[in-house]
C-alpha cells in the first residue's frame, strides 16, 4: 500500500513524474504479476492505481480465507470435519438459514428485486438468505460513540467477490489502512453501501463464479445529518466530514428510494432501522446529481453490523 501511496503522490504532482517508473517497479517487485516476457507497465493513471488497490484488498481477503481453510483441528488438536472447522473459524455468533416461505425471506426478496436499477439489467434468483451476527459487533457498537449520536440507522447493501467473504465474515467489513492512497477511493477511505441492490451487485463479479454472487445487508449508523455531496467524487470527503463533526457521506444519486419504512417489518431486532419501502418503486429524485444511484460511506467500522447474507443467481 505504501508503494501505491507514493505512486499516487507522484501522479498528482507533475514535478515528480520522473519518480513514477521507480515506484511502479518497486510495487511489481513486491506484488509479482504475470507479464510473460514483457516489461512491467508503468502505473501512470489513477484508474490503473485503483485497480491495483482493489487487487491488494482482494489478496488480503484471500489470505484470511486461506487461514480459515488450514484450521482443521479443534483446540485440543483433534481432527474435526472440515465444514465444521471452517464455519467455526468464521467466528459467527449466528448464521440462521431463512425458510423461503417466511415473511422475513419475502421482505428481503422484495428489497432485492425491487431495487434493481434500470441501467443494470440484472435478473435475480434468490437462492438462500442467512440471518447473521458477528461476535462482538453489537457490543462494539454499544460501547462506541455511535450509540450516543443523533441516529440515522439504515439497512443497506454491500457487494464483494465471493473469494472475499472468508475475510469479510471472519473479520468484518474493513477500511483501507493509513498507508493506502486516498486517491483510490471516490469519497475517501470508508465502507461503501447502497440502497439499490444492483449498485452493490456490480461488485460481486458473479460472471466468474457461475453467475452467482454474495450480497450483504448491513445495519449502518450513518448519523444525522450526513455530509451530502451531489457532485463528482471527492477523495478527501472523509476528512471533510470528520472536520465538520459528521460521521458519514451521502453521495446523492439521480435515482433512489421514493419512501423509507421501519425495517422491523423484516425482523423485530431491526426495529428503529429504516429501509426502502418497496411498495413504491425508486424514482428520479435529483436529475442534477453526478451519480446515477445513491452511495453511503461510513468512516468507522463500529458504525456497521452485518445482518444478512444473500446468495443470488444473477443473469
Amino acid at each position: 500500500f505504501q508503494a501505491l501511496k507514493n505512486l499516487s503522490e507522484c501522479i498528482s504532482d507533475p514535478s515528480r513524474a520522473g519518480e513514477i517508473e521507480g515506484f511502479s517497479n518497486l510495487f511489481f517487485s513486491l506484488i509479482p504479476h504475470d507479464f510473460g516476457r514483457n516489461r512491467p507497465p508503468v502505473i501512470r493513471s489513477t484508474e490503473v492505481l485503483k485497480n491495483e488497490i482493489e487487487l491488494l484488498e482482494n489478496l488480503s481477503d484471500l489470505k484470511a480465507a486461506d487461514d480459515i481453510i488450514k484450521q482443521d483441528d479443534d483446540q485440543g488438536g483433534d481432527p474435526v470435519h472440515p465444514l465444521d472447522s471452517r464455519f467455526r473459524s468464521l467466528g459467527l455468533q449466528e448464521m440462521t438459514p431463512l425458510p423461503p416461505d417466511s415473511t422475513e425471506f419475502a421482505e428481503l426478496h422484495k428489497y432485492l428485486t425491487k431495487t434493481c436499477g434500470a441501467t443494470h439489467h440484472y435478473n435475480y434468483k434468490l437462492m438462500d438468505v442467512f440471518r447473521i451476527e458477528r461476535k462482538g459487533e453489537l457490543e462494539r457498537f454499544q460501547q462506541s460513540d455511535f450509540s450516543k449520536i443523533a441516529s440515522d440507522r439504515r439497512l443497506l447493501w454491500h457487494g464483494s467477490r465471493a473469494t472475499n467473504f472468508g475475510g469479510i465474515l471472519s473479520q468484518g467489513l474493513r477500511i483501507a489502512p493509513p498507508e493506502a492512497p486516498v486517491s483510490g477511493y471516490a469519497y475517501g477511505k470508508g465502507i461503501y453501501l447502497a440502497d439499490m441492490s444492483s449498485k452493490s451487485a456490480q461488485y460481486t463479479a458473479s460472471f466468474i463464479s457461475n453467475n452467482e454472487g454474495l450480497l450483504l445487508l448491513c445495519e449502518a449508523e450513518l448519523g444525522s445529518p450526513m455530509q451530502v455531496i451531489t457532485g463528482g467524487g471527492d477523495s478527501r470527503a472523509g476528512e471533510t466530514a470528520k472536520a465538520k463533526g459528521l460521521w458519514s457521506t451521502h453521495g446523492v444519486g439521480k435515482t433512489g428510494p421514493k419512501r423509507w419504512k421501519d425495517a422491523g417489518a423484516v425482523h423485530d431486532s431491526l426495529a428503529g432501522v429504516i429501509m426502502p419501502d418497496t411498495d413504491e418503486m425508486p424514482d428520479m429524485s435529483d436529475s442534477s446529481s453526478f451519480l446515477q444511484y445513491n452511495e453511503y460511506i461510513a468512516y468507522d467500522v463500529a458504525q456497521i453490523r452485518l445482518r444478512y447474507l444473500l446468495r443470488v443467481r444473477m443473469q
